[in-house]
């Protein structure tokens, strides 16, 4: 489909969708803008709700790219430093770092972290062999 590893999906006449694609842009984040409904967006994630985005965030192997660059941006929260370097679908990619994503690394290794033992097996199951399972080792600040 394309080269950028990042995809919002939503409806155009979505406030959320437009506020998402303005953040990207002010930011210069490249990112492909796909309609829900449209060929482009079959077989990716469909979400709970249809006027709310989501960003898509995978290689051209469906691999989760996201995973390097999450992880890249909470140990740059950690240093204080002032760029977030690291490798995106095989490319070096750098931005300034992203608090708000510190946060949500957060609250997933929180949440993880919170499961019963029984369900953290069910839910590292499903995860294994995805290279989402990274997501939760180390502390997020």
């Amino acid at each position: 489909m394309t080269d950028h590893f990042l995809r919002i999906v939503g409806m155009p006449g979505s406030p959320y969708s437009r506020k998402m694609r303005a953040v990207l842009r002010y930011r210069r984040v490249p990112h492909v803008w796909v309609h829900q409904g449209c060929p482009e967006a079959r077989g990716l994630p469909q979400p709970r709700v249809a006027l709310l985005p989501q960003l898509i965030l995978h290689g051209p192997d469906g691999a989760p790219e996201a995973v390097p660059f999450l992880i890249a941006n909470a140990e740059a929260l950690q240093r204080g430093a002032a760029r977030v370097e690291c490798t995106v679908d095989g490319r070096r990619w750098v931005q300034q770092p992203f608090p708000y994503q510190g946060k949500c690394l957060r609250w997933l290794r929180e949440g993880y972290a919170a499961l019963a033992p029984d369900d953290r097996r069910a839910v590292d199951a499903l995860l294994h062999g995805t290279g989402c399972e990274r997501l939760f080792g180390g502390t997020v600040p």
